[in-house]
């Protein structure tokens, strides 16, 4: 991971007040603490449940960006309130100075691939207003392993069940990002070669017109390399379908 956490986020806790039959709005602020522009994402372990706006973008050197969160309670009831595990992930990397028109979702990628992304979690709450959420380790009945309580019993269900979905759902998260990202780095290349095969046929007709040899070009060639990205799509497709 990072080292370096550009943004900082306030609040970390985002409370939703009862009644939850309605749709609850809430807010927080990403501020740039670096003088570079920071490309950001934010994720959440429930994305049926809330909607979050914008989740992707660029936050200027020392700007701020508001990010609107809406509960749909309905939609996607959690199993408790008390001990909710909701969370959001926002996630962020510094941008590359005198780019122009940067390709954000290949550089995020890039960033990805290279661990140069820092995290930082949001809880989320449903309190009461005036309510002090209690925090995760002084919670009533949540018990440490590192001060000798027993091992749960193998029937019961383990509450370690929670947090481990939450991060395979943000592996899958990730994985479907950089899926989208591979996807629409192909359709560039496809888009790209299909001009370039263009180009080289209006060559080629013009050079017949002229009586001049057509440059060697082998369209052949430029078909092989669109199989061949086509084929990687699919492949990157169908890998994370599975």
């Amino acid at each position: 991971m990072a080292e370096l956490i550009p943004l900082q986020v306030d609040p970390d806790v985002l409370n939703f007040s009862p009644p939850l039959n309605r749709v609850i709005n809430n807010s927080f602020i990403l501020t740039n603490t670096t003088a570079n522009q920071v490309i950001y994402k934010v994720k959440t372990t429930a994305p049926k449940r809330y909607v979050v706006r914008p989740n992707f973008g660029v936050v200027p050197p020392s700007g701020s960006v508001e990010v609107q969160v809406t509960l749909h309670y309905s939609k996607d009831p959690p199993a408790t309130l008390d001990k909710t595990k909701d969370r959001f992930l926002v996630q962020s990397t510094l941008l590359p100075e005198n780019l122009a028109n940067p390709d954000l979702k290949a550089l995020w990628t890039e960033a990805e691939n290279a661990d140069q992304v820092a995290k930082v979690r949001i809880r989320c709450t449903f309190q009461h207003e005036g309510v002090s959420a209690p925090s995760e380790s002084d919670a009533p009945g949540v018990s440490h392993p590192s001060e000798g309580a027993p091992a749960p019993d193998a029937g019961a269900p383990s509450g370690s069940a929670f947090p481990l979905r939450n991060r395979q759902l943000e592996d899958l998260s990730d994985k479907l990002t950089r899926a989208e990202a591979d996807r629409d780095h192909l359709k560039d290349e496809l888009v790209r070669l299909k001009a370039k095969l263009a180009q080289r046929e209006k060559e080629s007709a013009a050079a017949a017109v002229r009586g001049q040899p057509a440059g060697g070009f082998n369209p052949k060639v430029l078909l092989h390399y669109l199989i061949v990205a086509f084929v990687s799509f699919l492949i990157a497709y169908f890998k994370f379908s599975c």
